[in-house]
């Protein structure tokens, strides 16, 4: 239920903080305390509110895992990879709009930028297939 969550709320905060970041303005300490309380609030609200119905539940926890069980470790794995991009992405903007000295040459930084966007691309269009090939396997693996 809590990666059901995580998996929304995440990305959504990281591409807040890429849009400031693009903007080139300057993002202050109570910008990103702001920006986590909101994902911390809404991320609470959602919880409570699924926990409370039953039926939510039930559907979430069917999309979320695979009836197969020797395909248990390779979605463990994609959700592993999955926040691990956003997380990276998170920390880089983080990084850049803090004007950290390490991250002064513009062009490493805009190679790390394209090379993380093309990964964060990549790993969403294979989240997409890989969730319709598990719903297709999954029908497939029932009715056989």
């Amino acid at each position: 239920l809590l990666i059901f969550v995580l998996a929304i709320t995440f990305p959504l905060l990281a591409l807040s903080m890429e849009e400031a970041n693009s903007q080139k303005t300057k993002t202050s300490w109570t910008g990103y305390i702001g920006m986590v309380l909101i994902f911390v609030v809404s991320a609470s609200v959602l919880i409570i509110t699924m926990l409370k119905h039953q039926e939510i539940q039930q559907v979430l926890l069917d999309n979320l895992t695979i009836s197969a069980p020797y395909l248990k470790p390779f979605n463990y794995t994609v959700m592993f990879v999955y926040f691990g991009f956003w997380f990276i992405k998170l920390m880089h903007t983080m990084l850049t709009n803090l004007k950290v000295r390490a991250w002064k040459n513009p062009a490493f930084v805009e190679n790390i930028h394209i090379t993380i966007n093309l990964l964060m691309k990549l790993a969403v269009i294979g989240m997409i297939f890989y969730g319709l090939v598990n719903k297709l396997f999954t029908i497939f693996y029932v009715n056989l």
